[in-house]
């Protein structure tokens, strides 16, 4: 059993206040105490949609209401970025999506090469359209993974072409609603 001194509890009370001041609450038995359980940051949950941009197929996944697990949807034959965004635009309201995930592709070595500028100039436009946040993820090797569990779960190759983008769109969904239940 552990025990310390008012003048320890004291101490460790000057240093929770200290290091977080706005976490001074109000306790029925005494006033003005410091929350010795402070909360995790609060992140309100959002359903979101996710992009892997591509120039052929764009693969959607859509998170649920509460924001925690990411789905694939669906993939979308890309023919212009203009039919793309306003097929987006539209299911974002049919869906009641309030956050957009875009995959940007880096190099192994972490630069933006052209594909990356290429999906940079896709968000710009889907921003100015869209009126939703638009959050940006590293997307490297998601394609392979999104490859190889398809495989694991005995896709042929047609069923897994068909189904990669919106795939390799769930894991980057799924890291984006991970990282933002993480506490601070």
């Amino acid at each position: 059993m552990f025990a310390y001194s008012d003048r320890a509890g004291d101490v460790l009370r000057a240093r929770l206040v200290s290091a977080r001041e706005d976490r001074i609450v109000a306790h029925p038995s005494a006033a003005n105490s410091v929350d010795r359980f402070p909360r995790q940051r609060e992140i309100r949950p959002v359903k979101a949609l996710a992009i892997d941009f591509g120039e052929k197929r764009v693969g959607l996944a859509i998170s649920d209401v509460e924001g925690r697990f990411a789905m694939p949807w669906k993939s979308l034959e890309r023919r212009s970025d203009r039919q793309v965004i306003r097929e987006l635009i539209a299911l974002a309201k049919e869906e009641s999506v309030e956050l957009i995930v875009i995959g940007e592709p880096r190099r192994l070595d972490g630069a933006a090469g052209e594909q990356a500028q290429r999906v940079a100039g896709f968000s710009r436009k889907l921003a100015s359209s869209i009126g939703l946040p638009i959050e940006t993820v590293n997307e490297s090797l998601t394609s392979r993974e999104a490859e190889e569990r398809l495989r694991a779960a005995g896709l042929n190759p047609r069923q897994r072409r068909q189904q990669i983008d919106s795939v390799a769109a769930q894991i980057l969904l799924q890291e984006v609603l991970d990282r933002r239940r993480r506490p601070a």
